[in-house]
Parts: structure tokens; sequence; C-alpha cells
């Protein structure tokens, strides 16, 4: 089987959603646990055997997922130069990744960061090389069952370090990019063996350039299907992330799809909070009022 989808059993676990990816290719399981209730916590879970995917929560055991003991570093550890600069493509990235929050948004939503990364714009790289030449620096990538704080001290992501590639890429195209990024980068991260990768494109027209994805099975990626839902509207379903992610309006979007609604989002627990604010201002007055009626 390649991959599982599974909701948290327990009334205290309601509307988590677990699914988890198996590579035919490599010997190890992946797996992302989604947000539940606001008291739970993120809970992470390691599973054996599986099904096919499917968009309807199921129930399943469960055993808490403890974070990796660290590891020595692997013969011929370097710490990797930061990459290179392209005005046009790091602004791009910066625009719909930093400024607004989105990466930060999945990374509170995916929870578990003692073994769950989401990071970007630092090398890949499947061994440890000094040669950089074509090694890429994906825009996004989310990893499940890794050691975060191996990734920040060799500042890259270097699968023979992790013991496994990355679960997803996302590269959002930019005109310096934008050929690369639906080309050489597509054969790239096949051959690494990363089960999706994702490209945003903010100007381009029609759903299947705006948005496209691709999920891996057997030696190559196959499209995931982009449904354009409204005018100005396109998306796909994750199954790594168990999220869709959504163009609108030249806008990335992340959707739950248990709500059907955006994930949380830096502005919308700013709005909430605001809202909750003035309804506690509002409570208060009302209180007053009761108190101290006019005579």
């Amino acid at each position: 089987p390649s991959s599982w989808a599974g909701g948290v059993g327990g009334p205290s676990a309601e509307g988590a959603v677990l699914r988890w990816w198996r590579n035919p290719r490599r010997n190890f399981t992946n797996f992302a646990v989604a947000k539940g209730l606001p008291e739970t916590g993120i809970i992470a879970f390691t599973v054996s055997g599986g099904r096919e995917a499917s968009a309807s929560p199921r129930r399943f055991s469960m055993t808490s997922a403890k974070a990796p003991a660290a590891k020595p570093k692997p013969r011929g550890w370097f710490r990797f130069p930061d990459p290179p600069e392209i005005p046009d493509e790091k602004m791009t990235a910066f625009d719909h990744l930093s400024i607004n929050g989105n990466a930060h948004s999945l990374a509170e939503h995916l929870g578990n960061r003692e073994t769950t990364l989401v990071a970007g714009e630092h090398y890949l790289s499947l061994r440890f090389t000094r040669s950089l030449a074509g090694v890429r620096y994906p825009d996004l990538l989310v990893a499940f069952g890794v050691d975060p704080a191996a990734y920040r001290r060799t500042n890259a992501y270097v699968i023979e370090e992790q013991g496994k590639p990355p679960d997803f890429i996302l590269e959002i195209a930019s005109p310096s990019t934008r050929s690369v990024d639906y080309g050489p980068k597509r054969e790239d991260y096949a051959a690494l063996g990363i089960p999706e990768y994702w490209r945003f494109d903010e100007r381009a027209q029609g759903g299947r350039l705006r948005l496209a994805g691709d999920r891996l099975e057997g030696e190559g990626y196959r499209p995931i299907a982009i449904e354009e839902t409204e005018e100005g509207v396109a998306q796909g379903y994750s199954a790594v992330l168990g999220l869709y992610l959504r163009w609108e309006l030249g806008q990335l979007v992340w959707i739950d799809p248990v709500t059907s609604r955006p994930i949380a989002t830096l502005a919308s627990e700013r709005a909430a909070r605001l809202a909750a604010e003035a309804r506690a201002r509002e409570l208060e007055a009302e209180l007053h009022h009761l108190r101290n009626p006019s005579p």
C-alpha cells in the first residue's frame, strides 16, 4: 500500500487526522498528524500496515512518538553554506511563505516540532558533498519523523543524515525559476524519492499552471488532480499533509478538509483574539449596567 488516512479515536482528540506514506522503493514509513482540539495538543503516532488513501477519517490504535535520539555526525560531515540569493526568486517565496506566515501556520497545524520539520531555502542533498552543482534548495519542505536539530546544525537537509527524503516539497514559481520548477526539478525530486512535489505560480492563468502537484508512484510522478472550484480558485489535495492546497486570487491557502476552512493563520488568530476582547468588553458593559441600573 502507498498511503492511508485515519482519524484519532477518543473524545479528547476527535477531529484529528493522521496520514502516512510508504515509499515502495525504500524501507521506511512516514507519517503526519493534523491538529485536534486545542486542549489536546499535538500527538504523533507510529502505525504499521495500511490501506489505500481515503478522504474519510477512520479509526485506529496509536502509540505516542518520541523525539529521535541524537545521532553522531556522519563521516564527512560539514556545515553547508547558505544557498545563493536570487532577488526575484527570494522575494516571491518571501511573499507567499514568510511575510504572510504561511510556513509558520503550516508548522503550527502539523505540530510535533521535535520530529516534524517545516523549513526551506536551504540545500537538499542526497549525501554530504562539497560539490553543490545541481543541488536543489526548495522553497518549502516538510519531513516527518526526522531530526530538525540536525537540519539546523548542518544548515541543510541531507538524506544520508536524516535517513529518508522529505515527504513534501513546494516550489513558488518566479520568472527565473518557472521552467526549472516544472522540468528538471520534477525529475530530480522523483529520483530522490520525495512522495509529493507541488508548484505554485501566482501569475499563471489556468488551474494546472497556477497550481500543480505530483505524487510518486513507482519510479516517477503521477499528476495530482487539480480542480477549479470557482472563478479565481484552483485546488488539489495533498495526502501527505492531509490538506488541500488552494490558489485563490494569486494567494496560497492551506485548507483543512475536515472543516473546509483555511487552517489557523497569524491573521485569523489575531482577528479571533480581537473579537474575543471586544465581546469581553461588551459583556463587562452589560454587567456594569445590570449592577448599576439607571434611576
